[in-house]
Formats: C-alpha cells, structure tokens, sequence
C-alpha cells in the first residue's frame, strides 16, 4: 500500500495555496518521497514523467517569484537539460 501511494505521489504533485514558503516545503516533501521510493527500491517512474512534475513545481514557483526567479529557473532548467534529456541527476540537482 504504501508503495503505491508513494508512486502516485511522485507523478501528482498539487500546487499548494499561493504560499512561497509552502511552495518550498512541498517540494522539499516531494523529494523526501524520491529518497523514500528509493530506499523502498522501488522503481522509479520514467525520469521523462518526473522531469514533468519538476516543470509543473518549476512553474508554479516562477509564478510566485516573478520575472527574475522565472528567468532564473528557466536558466538552470536549460543548463541542466531538463526538457531535452532527463535523468535523475538532473531532476534531484533542479529539484
């Protein structure tokens, strides 16, 4: 049961309310979800799924942050190659 609910979470990440600080704290929970999928050894949804659930937390956050935290993220999200070709490197370092 637990193994499922984990998965679900990792690939249906909600927005919290319009809250920075939450905003932090739900990716950083969302993260604790990936070390816990993995310390559960299970298998990891397609890094191309995560990489869409760090865009959705990506722009979520952008929106929060204004011009400069949306070029800032868009930055490293290029430099990382997050939309070309993700791995799980890459999520965790964007993430």
């Amino acid at each position: 049961m637990e193994r499922t609910s984990l998965l679900q979470m990792l690939v249906d990440w909600k927005s919290p309310s319009n809250s920075a600080a939450e905003m932090v704290n739900s990716i950083r929970k969302w993260r604790r979800w990936v070390v816990r999928a993995e310390e559960l050894q299970l298998v990891l949804p397609d890094p191309l799924v995560l990489a869409g659930v760090v865009a959705k937390m990506s722009d979520a956050l952008a929106k929060l942050g204004g011009a400069q935290a949306a070029y800032r993220l868009s930055s490293v999200r290029q430099h990382l190659g997050i939309d070309l070709r993700p791995g799980m490197h890459e999520i965790r370092t964007f993430s």
